[in-house]
């Protein structure tokens, strides 16, 4: 089965019958475990890629819910009320990339790809976060990092 990309917004329900708590016979819903509301983020990778291109949205989500019920058969998995799918394969802007190391490469390659220009300008984005490369958290503290270089710097104009 295909691991799929949904972050999913959810708010669990109980499946269990007009009780909050979950009795012998009936089946504990997620909602007992983690508590409302939680999210779901989920990544795709390697051959499951072209299978879910050809997916709908729905279809993804739902097969993310059967991955979960299979995961945690003890446990009802909510339906989400909401879901997001990044189709960003399809983006022609950034056609599914994102910075790697080479091979032959190492770490440093971020920190060079980090490096400001004479004082005035600056470089920010995933592919300059040697801490947390290829994630929306690397390219967001390095618009950080970089502002506050910028601002640092504003003195010295």
């Amino acid at each position: 089965t295909p691991s799929s990309t949904t972050p999913s917004s959810t708010t669990p329900s109980s499946t269990t019958p007009s009780s909050t708590t979950p009795s012998s016979t009936t089946t504990p819903s997620i909602a007992h475990s983690i508590g409302p509301p939680y999210i779901l983020v989920t990544t795709v990778s390697g051959h499951a890629l072209s299978e879910y291109r050809e997916m709908k949205d729905r279809d993804v989500v739902d097969l993310c819910v059967r991955t979960l019920q299979r995961m945690f058969p003890s446990i009802i998995v909510p339906k989400p009320l909401g879901h997001l799918l990044s189709r960003w394969g399809a983006d022609p802007y950034a056609m599914m990339s994102y910075s790697y190391v080479a091979v032959g490469g190492s770490g440093g390659d971020y920190d060079i790809m980090a490096e400001e220009v004479d004082g005035r300008l600056f470089f920010a984005g995933e592919a300059t976060n040697r801490q947390h490369p290829q994630t929306v958290t690397g390219a967001y503290l390095s618009g950080i990092r970089e502002a506050c270089k910028i601002i640092d710097a504003e003195g010295a104009f």
